[in-house]
Parts: structure tokens; C-alpha cells; sequence
């Protein structure tokens, strides 16, 4: 809080943006909205000013409403079981609710190669014909690397950090 009036942008070497304003969190993305693949041309689409959906980028608008880099839930865990001299131990930790961009290195446009990995991630669908609900579009219209929050994604994730697996020789064997 306290900026007033001020908003302030802020874009790293790649382009990526955020805002802080009041009223939003440190972090809040602020990117160029994406619509995506139109099902007839394989072409990327974007929401403009009005919220038509139009193939040009230039004139996409920015939005803030898609999202914050900041976890609000975040934490661990442990727990251990046992069963005689048996003992089942694990540790773990959380994310949820945050969204993260993530671009090329996902690798999930099949676009100019900006970077090193050209394979999509398996939730991605390559337009190849007319009608074909897709997450890739035609490499034909692609841009070497553009930015918009069609690369935002949940950040949700669960870990298992250590699994641990013991049993407690007898009394009677360790006296021998």
C-alpha cells in the first residue's frame, strides 16, 4: 500500500511485466492478454481494448487480472507411521495458488527457436487443419518471442523431499 495514483510497471530483460499498484499484491502479472489459437487459421489471437479477439499483437491490451508470481499458500510437512519395529517416515513441502510464466523454456510454441528445446509439453495440442482446438498454432505465423499471458501458468505443486523406510533390531538381538 501507499503508492496513490502511482502505478508502478515493472519488465525484466525478456519483456515480462508486472504491476505494483494498491489494491493489487507485489507481483501481480501485468502481460498482453492472450485468446488463443484461432480453430481456422492456426493463427495466436489476442483480446484487444474492447475484448474482441483479434490475430494482431500490437493491439492486444494489457490485463492484471491473470494472476500473482507470490504463493498465498505455501508450507511442509512430515509424518511417520509405525508398525511393530517398522517405521515409514516422510517429508514434504507446498505451493499453491501462485502463477508463474513460463516460456520457451516449457518449450510449448513450436515457434521461432529462441531456445534450446523444441519439444511441446504434453498438455499441448499442434494445430495442423482448419477446426483443430490446439494450444500450438502454425509455426508460419509465429513470432521470434513475443510475451503474453498465454505462457502463464499454476505454479500448484506437492513434494515428497525425503522417504524414509527403518526397522528397529529387537532388544534380545542387540544384547547378543
Amino acid at each position: 500500500t501507499g503508492f496513490g495514483d502511482t502505478e508502478i510497471y515493472v519488465t525484466d530483460s525478456y519483456d515480462r511485466g508486472q504491476i505494483y499498484k494498491d489494491g493489487y499484491s507485489l507481483y501481480t502479472w501485468n502481460l498482453k492478454e492472450y485468446a488463443g489459437v484461432d480453430p481456422q487459421t492456426g493463427r495466436d489471437t489476442y483480446y484487444d481494448a474492447n475484448g474482441n479477439v483479434t490475430p494482431d499483437f500490437s493491439a492486444a491490451r494489457y490485463s492484471i487480472e491473470l494472476g500473482n508470481a507470490i504463493a498465498p499458500w505455501q508450507g511442509g510437512f512430515s509424518t511417520s507411521w509405525q508398525y511393530k519395529n517398522f517405521r515409514l517416515s516422510t517429508t514434504g513441502s507446498f505451493v499453491w495458488g501462485n502463477m508463474v510464466y513460463c516460456d520457451r523454456s516449457r518449450a510449448s510454441d513450436l515457434q521461432v527457436l529462441t531456445q534450446p528445446s523444441i519439444y511441446p509439453s504434453n498438455e499441448d495440442k499442434i494445430w495442423r487443419k482448419p477446426g483443430d482446438e490446439a494450444t500450438i498454432g502454425l509455426p508460419a505465423y509465429a513470432t521470434a518471442n513475443i510475451v503474453h499471458s498465454g505462457f502463464l501458468k499454476r505454479g500448484n505443486y506437492l513434494k515428497i523431499r525425503n522417504v524414509t523406510l527403518s526397522y528397529t533390531l529387537p532388544k534380545s538381538i542387540m544384547k547378543k
